[in-house]
Parts: structure tokens; C-alpha cells; sequence
């Protein structure tokens, strides 16, 4: 798969090339029915529709994964950056980024200050 950080850097927006997106997750049920869901085939119908609005970056969600094939696909694609975002990715990136989830609780890490246990204090 390609490197999420080199492909997403070029993904954020600059109004000078299209980005292409598509929300698998929301639609799960169905492509799962129709045998769709995070396939290779999948991945070649988004990069054909990439082609119709001639966009060079794309980003695939998906709430699952992608099987190897799908993965395979989009390393050879050559002339477009496609990223594949699985669930565990996009979880962490939402976490990352505050995006879609808010803090319930912190917690506060301590440690041992050996300066207090040092003779002549206390």
C-alpha cells in the first residue's frame, strides 16, 4: 500500500488539481450483497471514475480492509495517488486530528523524583 503520509500530504487541498473521494463505509451493506466491498474491483471502478473528472489523487474509505488484491491494484497504479483508508486508519486519524470523536477523560502520567529521596531533605 502506498505510504499513507506521502500520498495524504499531497491530498490536502490547493484548488490546483482534483481530489476524488469516495465513502465506502456508508454503502457497506450493499456492495457487501453485490460482492463489491473493499474488492479489486472495487478499487477499479473508483480509479475508472477518477478518469471521467481526470482527478490525480483519490482516497477509498472503508470501515473494514481491503483485500491484498485491492492493495496490489493501487501499488501498480501509475499516474495517480490513490490512498486506501482502512478502519483502523481512519479511527487513528480521527483520533489524531479530532475529527468525528470528543475527549471524555485525561489522565495525568507521574514519576518517581529522586530529587525527594536524596539525603538532607525531609
Amino acid at each position: 500500500m502506498k505510504e499513507l503520509s506521502d500520498c495524504r500530504r499531497n491530498l490536502i487541498p490547493s484548488g490546483q488539481s482534483k481530489v476524488f473521494s469516495n465513502r465506502v463505509g456508508w454503502a457497506k451493506t450493499h456492495l457487501k450483497n453485490a460482492g463489491l466491498v473493499d474488492s479489486r474491483s472495487t478499487i477499479q471502478s473508483f480509479v475508472g471514475s477518477m478518469d471521467m473528472i481526470r482527478a490525480k489523487k483519490g482516497v477509498v474509505i472503508t470501515t473494514s480492509d481491503y483485500s491484498r488484491d485491492a492493495i496490489d491494484f493501487v501499488d501498480r497504479i501509475e499516474g495517480k495517488c490513490v490512498v486506501l483508508l482502512n478502519g483502523k486508519q481512519l479511527a487513528q486519524w480521527m483520533i489524531e486530528h479530532d475529527v468525528g470523536v470528543s475527549t471524555i477523560g485525561t489522565c495525568s502520567l507521574k514519576e518517581v523524583s529522586n530529587d525527594f529521596f536524596e539525603e538532607g531533605l525531609g
